[in-house]
């Protein structure tokens, strides 16, 4: 994993970017960076979400029921460590979120076929996507629940395939769902 000087030339000005939206580089940041192509896609990728219609903070959770379906370690701990630093969710909705599930019964909508999504690779019904409208999802919050999806498998990939060192408080995943 190269450092922000390390990284390719064209890849630094990206870096540069994330440390001013972070206040710092995480390490999937800088594994991605030895790609400046693929730093340049991720980092469009997000930005384009986050203008989107979906509620951030469901696309957060998201991340965290995806990365529990894919035993990422990196991502869970990132998200977790997120969620409890700005005391945006108690641990017990955490641990719901992390099973692909909420409290909050929209929310609950959106995570179970998340996780079915994930799960499945994308293999739903015509009533999975039926229950997560009746729950009050329009179609551009149900395409970017699927793209929050594959994002969110794009990171886990890459920070288990190519043993990103997590640079957070180390939270495991059960890898058992």
């Amino acid at each position: 994993m190269p450092s922000v000087e390390e990284a390719p030339s064209q890849s630094r000005p990206l870096l540069a970017q994330v440390n001013e939206r972070l206040g710092g580089v995480p390490n999937f940041y800088r594994v991605v960076a030895n790609s400046p192509a693929a730093l340049q896609a991720v980092l469009n990728f997000q930005t384009s979400l986050d203008g989107g219609a979906l509620d951030d903070l469901v696309a957060e959770r998201i991340a965290l029921t995806v990365a529990e379906v894919n035993g990422c370690d990196y991502c869970l701990s990132a998200q977790t460590y997120r969620f409890r630093k700005f005391g945006t969710l108690d641990d017990i909705e955490i641990t719901a979120n992390r099973n692909g599930a909420s409290n909050d019964i929209v929310v609950d909508a959106a995570l179970r076929f998340a996780r079915k999504l994930a799960r499945d690779r994308g293999h739903v019904t015509d009533l999975d996507v039926d229950e997560v409208r009746r729950a009050g999802y329009s179609d551009a919050e149900i395409v970017e629940i699927i793209a929050h999806v594959a994002l969110n498998v794009f990171t886990n990939f890459i920070n288990e395939a190519l043993k990103t060192e997590i640079d957070f408080p180390r939270i495991g995943t059960r890898r058992s769902t």
